[in-house]
């Protein structure tokens, strides 16, 4: 699977969990490694974190989506998500996947479409899914801050460390709920600038010009490729 291994399904605060789906609290945690080693990805306090809300910012959104025949990324980002991957800046995906709850997706299906996704994007160090539904009270769901606190305990960096690229203002909330900075990307069809958010004002721009920004504060290694606003 493009050289990643799954190595470990864990809980918020990194406890092996084996659950039926949407039966617990908990999100689905998948960590990983990349280039096929054994050993979980190093995660030194000192790293910093881009985490992708998936659908609508990296793949088209397709509701209660089991089939990875239908995994469409959106332009552009396979390179973005590339490029802040060879920064060295460990890169993690958010999913709500409420069809879990409702009986219309099964894990197998969710693991499925996370693992396409990788084939399309390249290897990710954490995936946080959230398989609960509306009603379930969880503490994942967006506006909520569990599913992105989740992700960057998996990662062992600091919420100061951590940004949220999302395309809803919920994103900007549960980011901001877990104590993380948090850009909107405008929507395939919409335009930058900004809008009225739940927390104030939001800027929001394109794919490119939100990682860049969230990269501002992090060291470039040499020969690693920028990532260019104006794209």
């Amino acid at each position: 699977m493009n050289g990643t291994e799954w190595t470990t399904l864990c809980d918020n605060r990194g406890r092996p969990i084996d659950r039926t789906p949407g039966t617990g609290p908990e999100p689905w945690i998948w960590t990983g490694t990349r280039g096929g080693s054994t050993e979980p990805l190093a995660a030194p306090a000192h790293r910093t974190a881009v985490l992708f809300r998936c659908a609508g910012t990296l793949i088209a959104d397709m509701p209660n989506n089991g089939d990875p025949g239908w995994v469409r990324p959106l332009p552009g980002a396979a390179a973005v998500v590339a490029a802040v991957r060879a920064r060295g800046v460990a890169v993690g995906a958010l999913v709500e996947e409420p069809g879990v709850a409702r009986g219309l997706l099964s894990r197998a299906q969710v693991d499925l479409v996370r693992r396409r996704c990788e084939q399309l994007l390249g290897p990710f160090d954490v995936w946080a899914v959230c398989p609960h539904g509306e009603a379930d009270g969880c503490a994942c769901r967006r506006p909520a801050p569990g599913l992105v606190s989740a992700a960057h305990d998996c990662l062992a960096v600091p919420a100061r460390r951590t940004t949220v690229i999302g395309s809803d203002p919920r994103d900007a909330l549960a980011a901001r709920a877990a104590g993380v900075a948090a850009v909107l990307v405008a929507p395939p069809t919409g335009r930058a600038g900004r809008v009225a958010g739940p927390i104030g004002p939001l800027a929001v721009v394109g794919l490119p010009a939100a990682a860049a920004r969230a990269l501002a504060a992090e060291p470039q290694a040499a020969g690693a490729p920028s990532v260019r606003p104006s794209q």
